[in-house]
């Protein structure tokens, strides 16, 4: 049997940034994406939303 983890994961910032992560992009300063889940969470997420 696999046990899956889930995880809550909490993104912070502005309106250009929301539009590029749907598409698994990052924005150029790197500052203007906040998340208490850290960078590997980051990662995960925009690799799943990069998909579609």
């Amino acid at each position: 049997m696999t046990e899956h983890r889930v995880v809550s994961v909490a993104i912070e910032s502005d309106a250009a940034v929301r539009v590029l992560l749907p598409w698994g992009r990052r924005p150029a300063d790197p500052s203007r994406r906040h998340s208490a889940a850290g960078p590997e969470a980051l990662r995960r997420v925009r690799s799943l939303l990069g998909g579609y």
